[in-house]
């Protein structure tokens, strides 16, 4: 009886063993599949805000579209995100993020300057929870740019 009871839990336990990094890969690669489309829209609303709105001066404090970015904490469900970053560029800018354990990815914005007040190397977000942005279309001497802000 005793015997059958050890043979039981260590059944049990090789189970778990075998099941635990199957469970760890799907919630990477669904939390990888969440924030590729959530950057995707990020990407695609400063992409078409020229095309959506008036550019202001810089003087004006007004928000032409808000983002509300969700990084998930660790659960048995979802990875937890080690970074995004807004970051700027010379031909317009990256958003990168990087799921815990999970690959580096990026996209690229096209077609529209990208700037971040204050945070000349970009914007950085590590920290779970939720977090908004606003996105301002903003004319410069001959230029027009797409300004990021955290907001509270």
């Amino acid at each position: 009886m005793i015997l059958r009871v050890v043979l039981a839990a260590l059944l049990a336990t090789a189970l778990v063993a075998v099941s635990l990094p199957a469970a760890e890969r799907a919630s990477i690669e669904s939390t990888e599949t969440q924030m590729r489309a959530t950057m995707s829209h990020f990407q695609t609303a400063i992409e078409m805000l020229p095309a959506q709105t008036d550019p202001v001066s810089p003087e004006q404090s007004l928000t032409h579209h808000t983002i509300t970015l969700r990084l998930p904490e660790r659960t048995w469900t979802s990875a937890r995100i080690s970074h995004v970053i807004i970051e700027p560029t010379a031909t317009g800018g990256v958003l990168r993020w990087q799921v815990s354990d999970g690959q580096p990815h990026a996209l690229f914005i096209e077609g529209v300057c990208v700037e971040t007040p204050g945070h000349p190397e970009g914007i950085e977000i590590v920290e779970p929870g939720t977090h908004r942005l606003g996105l301002t279309l903003e004319t410069r001497t001959e230029t027009t740019v797409v300004t990021v802000r955290r907001l509270p």
